[in-house]
C-alpha cells in the first residue's frame, strides 16, 4: 500500500499539469466562440490564473474589461464542467454574478 501511495503522490503534479492544460485548451476554444474572435488566446495556467494573449500583448485577468472578464470566467467554468463531469450543455441564471 505504501508503494501505491508513493506513486500516486509522485504522479499528482503530472496529472494536475495535464488536466489544467486540457481544460485551458477547451476554455480557449469556448472563449473564442463566446467573443466571436479566435485571434485572442485564453490560457489558464497551473496557478489557476487566466491570461489573454492578443498578438504579442499578454494581459492578466485583472487587466481585462468587464465583458472580457465575464467571457473568460464563463469559458473556464464551462471547460471545467465539460472536463470534470462530461456535461455538454449548461444553463446559467444571471452569469454576470
Amino acid at each position: 500500500m505504501q508503494f501505491i501511495r508513493d506513486i500516486i503522490r509522485k504522479t499528482g503534479p503530472y496529472v494536475k499539469r495535464a488536466l489544467v492544460h486540457s481544460i485551458s485548451l477547451e476554455a480557449n476554444r469556448i472563449f473564442g466562440d463566446v467573443i466571436s474572435d479566435h485571434t485572442m488566446q485564453l490560457s489558464w495556467d497551473e496557478d489557476y490564473l487566466i491570461k489573454i494573449k492578443n498578438q504579442s500583448n499578454i494581459r492578466e485577468f485583472s487587466q481585462l474589461s468587464g465583458g472580457e472578464k465575464m467571457s473568460a470566467a464563463i469559458a473556464v467554468r464551462l471547460a471545467l464542467l465539460k472536463q470534470m463531469t462530461g456535461i455538454r450543455v449548461a444553463f446559467f441564471d444571471e452569469p454576470t454574478i
